[in-house]
């Protein structure tokens, strides 16, 4: 593939290939996204909604159920029921009468029936009333004698099966023996005081349910099912009721486990996806549909959209030819001018018009590839025009080189000789320049620790006026407490004389008590001399004396207490006295230290003058030491620089001595040169 439209036509049908199958791709996985995740939701909500149907009536049988199960345990007396036939008779009647006209208003049902517990009666009480069709009239029905309720029996499982378990329980579709129509139920064990009671059934018509869920269609080929809590199809229209479902649709499939669920499964090599819920009665309704049947119009999508993407590569190459064929002409042409230049041809091809009606880059490159060539063939024209001249020239300049090889020998002995003068001075130079190099580090060092020595000053300084004011604070707040003390020994002065008091006021209360025991004593005397009559102002007297004594021994307590805290407030009074002595010589010793420390801060100010001014001098010294460094270290560079000049001359002189030999030999080959230089010139085609 060594054509450039080759290319071209290559590149633009794999970049239209490329961007068709990511678009298609892309396209194809969000579409698939979207029908999936619409599939899902359509699935459930048609699940829901069908689920939502069966529970309705499935609910409305649990609430008629409800009913009776109320009227029933809130009128029956249970302990006549046995022995009373003539309470069992009229109750049975007035369940009847209840029974009937629940059942003529639950439409739905295909019989409700109430059976007492044949052990609790002398004959069996059967309340059942059945309609034939739905939306048909009832009819009451006698379907069981007395005689055939025994637990072996296989007719009334579903009686003796609630009676056991004592819950709700819901029988799977069965086929009615008369009608031979399919039919659901609802039983109900009554129990009172742990006594079965009665036994309440509700039956429903199931054939139009399950032609419902027969005629339900997903898609083209998914349907709806209906499985109990075993997992066994009750209801498929595609399999026979009583099949395990993990024998259809494989071992993984597992109903049980939620209330709803999504389930992506592989059957046969064919992937699925199943959606179920469970009714209130266990039961378990199910809808399955193929992915191949979810995708299959997005299939035939993708078909038409390939089919049209290859129509457009087709059409895209076609285009693609064209426009390569238009690019590739100009870059022909262009490559047949620049290999005729390469051929060292610079003659008119006749390609000039051509080239110009070309607007795009191959114009501007084929009109610069013609300058091109004109400008070469200028050059070459100029050439040869200058050889002949040069060819002259060199051979006057090899006569000149002769006679300035000589005088450059003469220059060179001269310049050796002043090198050599020239280089001793700046050894001389140098040595000076390193020693004052030496004595400016050290005034360097002694101004760096006096600069240190002031900052330090300084920071002394600082800490010094801090120390001032924490000392005045000191001072200040010794005064305070000072003050404080003062203050709290006058209050603990006022309160030892408060005490005071208080103790002469406990020693009047102990009088009081003495002379009301004498009294309550005298009364208790009197009392007694009374008799019968002062019995009762006896009692009283002895309650004063008594009151009194407790009145004295409290009195005692008080004045113990209160001789404690006179004691404690004396010694509080001496302690306040000597906290404020201590105080006060405190303040002294504060005062002592401020004065101190302000000697210091004098000290200190007078010492950081004294080094501001060494710092000051030494900054003078440092000054002028860089001004003669940089004196000796200029000589020192001029001498240096002398001498490395005198020595570059020299060596210029020697090599300008060199360069004539150069220059006399270039001469001579410079003819050479100018001979080849003809011979090339004649190669080209002009």
């Amino acid at each position: 593939m060594k054509k450039i439209s080759n290319k071209i036509i290559v590149a633009i049908v794999c970049c239209c290939l490329l961007t068709s199958i990511i678009i298609t791709a892309i396209a194809t996985i969000k579409t698939k996204s979207i029908i999936r995740s619409g599939m899902e939701d359509n699935l459930v909500q048609l699940s829901k909604n069908k689920a939502n149907s069966i529970n309705s009536v499935l609910l409305n049988a649990e609430n008629y159920i409800d009913s009776i199960d109320y009227f029933l345990s809130t009128t029956v007396d249970k302990s006549k029921l046995k022995g009373d036939e003539k309470y069992t008779a009229d109750y049975v009647k007035m369940v009847d009468a209840y029974v009937q006209k629940i059942s003529q208003t639950y439409r739905e049902a295909s019989s409700v029936s109430v059976i007492v517990n044949p052990k609790l009666t002398e004959s069996l009480q059967e309340i059942t009333y059945k309609r034939d069709n739905l939306g048909s009239d009832l009819s009451k029905v006698q379907r069981y004698n007395k005689e055939d309720f025994k637990e072996d029996n296989k007719k009334l499982e579903w009686y003796y099966k609630p009676a056991q378990s004592r819950y709700d329980t819901w029988r799977d579709p069965y086929e009615d023996e008369a009608s031979k129509s399919k039919r659901i139920s609802l039983t109900r064990p009554l129990f009172i005081n742990d006594e079965l009671v009665a036994m309440i059934s509700v039956e429903l018509f199931f054939d139009n349910y399950e032609k419902m869920i027969n005629s339900l269609k997903v898609y083209n080929e998914g349907y709806f099912f209906l499985a109990n809590n075993n997992m066994e199809y009750l209801v498929n229209k595609k399999q026979t009721a009583g099949k395990s479902v993990k024998a259809v649709l494989g071992n993984n499939i597992n109903l049980t486990k939620d209330t709803s669920k999504v389930q992506y499964y592989n059957n046969q090599g064919k992937k699925s996806v199943l959606y179920y819920s469970k009714l209130v009665n266990g039961e378990i309704l199910g809808v399955t549909v193929e992915e191949s049947d979810i995708f299959s119009e997005m299939n035939s999508s993708i078909m038409v959209i390939f089919i049209i993407t290859m129509g457009i590569c087709i059409a895209v190459s076609i285009l693609a030819f064209v426009i390569s064929r238009k690019i590739s002409n100009p870059i022909k042409d262009i490559t047949y001018l620049v290999n005729v230049t390469s051929d060292l041809n610079l003659k008119d091809q006749g390609l000039g018009d051509k080239i110009n009606r070309y607007k795009d880059e191959t114009g501007i490159i084929g009109r610069s590839v013609i300058n091109l060539r004109r400008t070469l063939k200028s050059i070459i024209l100029d050439i040869k025009g200058c050889s002949n001249e040069t060819f002259n020239h060199s051979h006057n300049l090899n006569i000149a080189t002769e006679n300035l090889e000589n005088t450059a020998h003469s220059i060179n002995e001269s310049m050796t000789f002043l090198a050599e003068g020239s280089k001793e001075q700046a050894e001389k130079a140098e040595s000076g320049s390193e020693k004052l190099i030496y004595l400016s580090d050290q005034i360097e060092n002694v101004f760096h620790v006096t600069d240190r020595i002031k900052s330090y000053l300084v920071e002394v300084n600082n800490v010094n006026d801090e120390a001032i004011k924490t000392v005045e604070q000191l001072v200040e707040k010794i005064e305070k407490a000072g003050k404080a003390g003062e203050k709290n020994r006058e209050q603990v002065k006022d309160l030892s004389d408060k005490s005071k008091f208080i103790e002469d006021i406990t020693v009047t209360i102990g009088k009081i008590s003495e002379q009301t025991k004498l009294l309550a004593l005298n009364a208790a005397i009197e009392a007694a001399r009374a008799g019968e009559a002062g019995k009762g102002f006896g009692v009283v007297a002895d309650e004063i004396r008594s009151l009194s004594e407790n009145t004295a021994d409290a009195t005692k307590k008080i004045g113990k207490i209160i001789g404690e805290i006179c004691s404690e407030i004396n010694n509080t009074e001496a302690d306040i006295n000597k906290s404020n002595s201590t105080l006060a010589e405190a303040n002294h010793f504060m005062e002592n230290s401020k004065n101190s420390i302000s000697d210091m801060k004098v000290a200190f100010d007078k010492m950081n003058n004294k080094v501001g001014n060494l710092i000051s001098n030494i900054e003078n010294i440092r000054h002028y030491k860089d001004d003669v460094v940089d004196s000796i270290q200029g000589i020192t560079a001029i001498a240096q620089e002398s001498a490395a000049a005198i020595e570059e001359v020299s060596a210029s002189v020697f090599d300008q001595v060199e360069s004539v030999k150069n220059v006399s030999q270039s001469a001579e080959e410079l003819k050479e040169v100018v001979t080849k230089l003809e011979n090339m010139i004649g190669k080209f085609s002009i």
